[in-house]
């Protein structure tokens, strides 16, 4: 099957646009925000269901980045793309965990023992910049998943793409790399907003129960989704 050019859903946005829509869904879309995270942390109680946690919250956070039509009905909407992407993203979702585990594992060990040796001081970099480029390309494939022109707004019915996970996967390559400056720049801010939660940690478990992850989901949706003005 030969896949579609990928291209924007609405017109192409000036680099100021992006940061004016985020504030405006973080201050009038706190609700939706807080909906969808909770409901991301209870689809993901068993851990193995992350993968359709992460596609319905992907496509939730970029249909809202594009409309705020996304608000109308917004936990029956990420249900919808829970259900339906199960199947697909499953399977993704484990791979997206082993990866991670495994160079995120290697980052907290070699920065354990770079004090004894130096070299690993290299070693954790590499391995954090191999995450970090993984995490960058990861939030692009959730969205690939999902054919947003064929929603039915009106009763929640979410579509999937019919493509095979291998062109699926460069697929999300050709778009990671045409948006590698907004991948960049939300992979910034999750790091230093969501790195921040975990620091002051006791302090910070209400945001994060209540909105970090749909935060970074957005962070992550505004590198993916062009704006709508």
């Amino acid at each position: 099957m030969k896949l579609k050019k990928h291209t924007p859903a609405t017109t192409p946005a000036t680099t100021n646009n992006r940061p004016s829509r985020f504030k405006e869904i973080i201050t009038s879309g706190i609700p939706t925000l807080v909906i969808w995270n909770i409901l991301f942390l209870l689809t993901c109680i068993p851990i193995i269901t992350v993968g359709p946690a992460m596609a319905a919250m992907g496509f939730c956070m970029n249909s809202l980045v594009e409309s705020d039509r996304a608000k109308n009905g917004a936990a029956k909407l990420y249900f919808n793309a829970f259900v339906t992407s199960f199947g697909k993203a499953l399977p993704v979702g484990i791979y997206f965990l082993f990866i991670t585990l495994l160079f995120g594992a290697g980052f907290f060990v070699y920065s354990y023992l770079s004090p004894e040796n130096a070299a690993y001081v290299s070693m954790s970099s590499i391995s954090m910049v191999i995450l970090s480029l993984f995490w960058g390309v990861m939030m692009h494939m959730y969205p690939l998943m999902f054919d947003f022109d064929k929603t039915d707004w009106d009763n929640k019915k979410v579509f999937m793409r019919r493509v095979k996970l291998t062109e699926l996967i460069s697929e999300t390559g050709r778009v990671a790399m045409y948006y590698w400056k907004q991948t960049a720049i939300a992979l910034v801010f999750v790091v230093l907003f969501f790195g921040g939660l975990l620091i002051f940690l006791p302090f910070t478990l209400p945001i994060i129960v209540l909105a970090g992850f749909s935060v970074t989901a957005l962070a992550a949706a505004m590198a993916h989704t062009e704006m709508p003005y």
